[in-house]
């Protein structure tokens, strides 16, 4: 993802991974509402739409089939209510497509050797094809994993513990008698059992499982644990892929050092029982990537990196809350966290339809905004049912290669606009605030009534 935004916008990057091919496996499924808002505004938005499943529903049931609970989708404000089900390995070709459009690729069976820097770059030891070679640069993103090789050379502190039960996924042919656009999960005293749809026709199958199952269940394995938590209308048939893995629940005290970042998860750690993982590592990507192409192209100082952390750190400690109650309100046995170091976790837990729309929210990742960040700022007094500075704002025809000026028609800026060191497109809206849109569509400054010149002081204090 981050090598796809940096291409676009004209850096050159090396995408380095030791593996010699991509995985075909299932692994992190789940594609947000707003990671299909960013798809859209990156024109990408139709292969998930294409080739995975819509689930509108997240049922809850009893063994005996009883509804516990049910979170519907369809009340949100946006253009895609609903959550998309696709394999992994679906997402990474999408993606690697996107990049490979942009004149990028992927340099295969490269491994990471040692990391180091100083003030002018970080050097790097690859090894390739036998050989070592040191190389150079101006920066570098580990995007490496919860076991991050970066991590351990910049030697980020993580917090955060382990889950004390054990897990079972599998993706499998069979029957499936739930709906296919619903995610249903059977809750009951022998276990839990999740369960959803690919647009394929298999299914992904995840369930609690003792510690001493194998470590690829097999399909006598996977039938018996669907059976025995009351799945018992589900019939396998051939197991294309399983693991037995643990679940963490771990943030990175930091996001950079010097030149070097973290992102996904090398940066946190969360429960599958939420299905924000790898949403958060394609919004860091989104977050990091512009700010990373305006400085490198010498069009904004090195300090606005420092916001990547201020932005990104904020956002994955509220989404680990959020992944985090879900887990243990599934398993109470577990807790990876002190129930101190998430005081704000009690605003998800409850029957009330505020705590169930925050919970979707948090689901859908649409509650993520960046108002406490120190690169945006309000002027005046918005409208209250305006989004705020901070915000996301939901105009996927604004382009994400330069910033957008939303200005009022009788409203001159030229000079601003020439003036600025950033790109900036203008564009103007039948109202009276000034609000200046990021690449990444979330808005960097809003001014009500509308205020050149506070505008002109927001961008040379950011940009310099």
């Amino acid at each position: 993802m981050l090598a796809g935004m940096l291409a676009r916008l004209g850096v050159p990057t090396h995408l380095i991974d030791r593996d010699p091919a991509p995985h075909e496996q299932a692994r992190a499924t789940g594609i947000q509402a707003r990671t299909l808002e960013i798809f859209e505004r990156l024109g990408i938005v139709d292969g998930w739409l294409r080739e995975g499943q819509q689930l509108r529903v997240f049922r809850s049931l009893s063994p005996d089939g009883r509804e516990l609970r049910a979170e519907t989708f369809e009340h949100l404000d946006t253009p895609y209510p609903f959550s998309i089900n696709i394999q992994q390995r679906i997402t990474e070709r999408l993606l690697t497509e996107h990049l490979e459009q942009q004149g990028g690729r992927v340099e295969r069976e490269t491994e990471l050797v040692m990391l180091q820097q100083d003030a002018d770059k970080a050097t790097a030891i690859l090894h390739h094809d036998g050989r070592e070679e040191t190389a150079r640069f101006a920066y570098v993103v580990g995007a490496d994993g919860a076991h991050s090789r970066v991590c351990e050379a910049i030697r980020l502190p993580i917090v955060g513990g382990d889950y004390a039960s054990t897990f079972a996924v599998a993706e499998v042919d069979g029957s499936w008698p739930y709906p296919n656009d619903e995610a249903t999960v059977i809750v009951g005293p022998a276990g839990v059992c999740m369960g959803a749809v690919f647009r394929d026709g298999r299914f992904l199958i995840i369930t609690d499982a003792p510690d001493d199952l194998a470590e690829a269940p097999g399909r006598d394995d996977m039938q018996r644990l669907v059976t025995t938590r009351g799945a018992t209308g589900v019939a396998i048939q051939t197991v294309h892929w399983s693991a037995r893995f643990h679940l963490h629940c771990r943030l990175a005290q930091h996001f950079r050092r010097g030149r070097v970042f973290v992102a996904g998860d090398a940066a946190h750690v969360c429960s599958l029982f939420g299905g924000q993982g790898l949403n958060m590592g394609i919004h860091d990507a989104y977050n990091l990537g512009w700010k990373l192409a305006l400085v490198v192209a010498g069009l904004a100082p090195h300090r606005l990196l420092d916001s990547y952390e201020a932005e990104r750190r904020h956002v994955a400690e509220s989404e680990l809350a959020y992944t985090d109650t879900a887990h243990r309100g599934l398993f109470a046995r577990d807790a990876a966290w002190p129930a101190s170091a998430l005081a704000h976790e009690a605003a998800f837990v409850g029957a009330t339809d505020t705590a169930a729309r925050r919970r979707l929210l948090a689901h859908a990742e649409l509650d993520v905004n960046y108002r406490r960040s120190p690169i945006v700022a309000s002027h005046g007094s918005m409208a209250p049912d305006s989004p705020a500075a901070g915000d996301w704002l939901s105009m996927p025809s604004l382009s994400p290669d330069r910033h957008h000026l939303l200005v009022p028609r009788t409203l001159a800026v030229d000079t601003i606009v020439r003036g600025s060191r950033v790109p900036i497109a203008p564009h103007v809206h039948d109202d009276e605030s000034l609000v200046l849109v990021r690449p990444d569509g979330y808005i960097g400054f809003s001014a009500r009534p509308a205020d050149p010149g506070a505008l002109a002081d927001y961008l040379d204090r950011t940009f310099g």
